[in-house]
Formats: structure tokens, sequence, C-alpha cells
């Protein structure tokens, strides 16, 4: 009730139309120079409008990288209790993610899926969303590459996946 989370920094919009098959976008092709492998999930105080934290953005490989740098967001985080629930991708990684809401680190997180295309040249991934449920102690994740993951919260053990065939 107290806090707004907003994913930026969202490279979406491109020339190229969803479900066309395309390479990566190196940002010398974008004229925007957006970087298409990240994104940033950002938290704001709901009274006074200031940021709280930023985690994710562009991964830079140093020590001051922000929590989740190079991870890029699948979807707005659940909050539940003091918790985030949240699915990301990283090096065709998915796993869902437990952060701290009121300082964004990352608690613990559990590989749910892989991906055989890297986020950054799948362009109809980018539209897809992966919003988690939470219910008597499971999330239940979706991964947009058609799995859909129950993890138990309390021990973080993925305890059934479901596959659609026509995905």
């Amino acid at each position: 009730g107290d806090q707004l989370f907003v994913i930026e920094d969202q490279a979406l919009l491109s020339r190229r139309q969803p479900g066309s098959n395309w390479g990566p976008l190196p940002n010398q092709q974008d004229p925007y120079r957006r970087d298409w492998s990240s994104n940033r999930l950002s938290s704001y105080d709901l009274k006074n409008g200031r940021p709280i934290w930023d985690i994710g953005g562009v991964a830079m490989h140093e020590p001051f990288d922000p929590p989740l740098a190079g991870h890029y967001m699948l979807g707005a985080p659940v909050p539940e209790g003091d918790e985030l629930f949240l699915v990301t991708e990283n090096n065709n990684e998915i796993r869902v993610f437990s952060l701290d809401r009121m300082t964004g680190r990352p608690r613990w997180s559990q590989l749910i899926a892989f991906s055989e295309a890297k986020i950054e040249s799948d362009l109809g991934r980018r539209w897809w969303t992966s919003q988690i449920a939470v219910s008597d102690g499971i999330l239940v994740c979706p991964t947009t590459v058609g799995w859909l993951v129950a993890v138990d919260r309390l021990n973080h053990s993925v305890l059934w996946a479901y596959r659609d065939r026509k995905s």
C-alpha cells in the first residue's frame, strides 16, 4: 500500500514485428542505443513520489553493480508480506526471485526454465509477461517459454512443472 513498483528501461518497441525471427539487436543498430538484454525494477514511495531503490540494469561486472544487474525482468513483481516475487531471465536462465520489499535485495532464487533464444533476440517473448500467482505457500510461475512451474515458498524447491503441448 505504500510502494509502487515499475519496470523501467524496457527496450520493447522496434521496427521489427513480434513473432518475426531475428537475431540480436546490437546497440549500434538501435538508433536509441538501448540495452535489449536487461531492464530495471524501481520502487517509489507513493506518498512523496521519491525513488526508494533500483535493481537490474546493464551489468558492468563491477562490485558496485546493483542487484540483478544484467537481468531482464519478465513482469511486475508480486508483493506478499515483506517479500516481492519476480521472474527474470539472464544468460538463458529463467529464475524466480524472492526480494526484500524494502531494499530490493534478493533473498533467494530458484531456476525454473531455460530459453533456447536470448531475450534480446526474441521480440515475441519481450511482449509476454510472467505474472506470478501466490497462494498457500506456493508460487505459480509462467516462464514465457511454455512452462508453468510451481515453487514451494518455504523450501524454494520446484513442486511441479506443466508444459502446454501447443507451446
